[in-house]
């Protein structure tokens, strides 16, 4: 779907995992599991399951989230940069040439590039597995809840703008 640029369809089949992640999670009951002694290899084979299929929904939903997949990967207890975050950086026009034309701009203007260190990351469109055994890091939540007054006066950066003043 990616690929087709067909992004709906694309998160809507990762967020398809995620429900059916939740619904085998919720068929299991692994807080029963870990209860009875008799069930410690049950207990294990949920648990892994569901990490892995975690480490797999971060893999399809990176280029959705790539802030929350880098917390994901943290959690999985991975180390490094997962996906490398879009930097915005000025530069400078510094060729000398002779522009011709209209409405351009100065010779030497700087202007915003978006870039990143996407050497260093590991993100990799395929499943990463979860070793057993692997320490994770304790969860955390990974999006802030937001304040529901924002749905009415937006972000500083972004205010609504009342329909009677538009």
């Amino acid at each position: 779907y990616l690929e087709a640029s067909k992004f709906k369809a694309a998160i809507t089949a990762a967020m398809h995992v995620v429900g059916e992640t939740n619904a085998y999670i919720a068929d299991q009951e692994p807080w029963k599991l870990a209860k009875d002694e008799t069930q410690r290899e049950r207990l294990a084979t949920v648990l892994w399951t569901a990490l892995q299929v975690v480490s797999d929904c971060n893999v399809m939903l990176t280029p959705f989230l790539p802030h929350t997949a880098q917390k994901v990967h943290e959690t999985l207890g991975r180390t490094g940069v997962w996906a490398a975050k879009p930097q915005i950086h000025e530069v400078q026009d510094d060729l000398p040439v002779d522009l011709t034309g209209t409405n351009l701009p100065e010779e030497g203007h700087s202007y915003p590039i978006i870039t990143g260190d996407y050497d260093a990351q590991q993100a990799t469109w395929a499943r990463v597995d979860v070793v057993p055994g692997t320490k994770l890091e304790k969860p955390k939540p990974l999006i802030a809840k937001l304040d529901p007054e924002l749905g009415v006066t937006g972000p500083e950066w972004a205010p609504v703008i009342p329909r009677d003043e538009a």
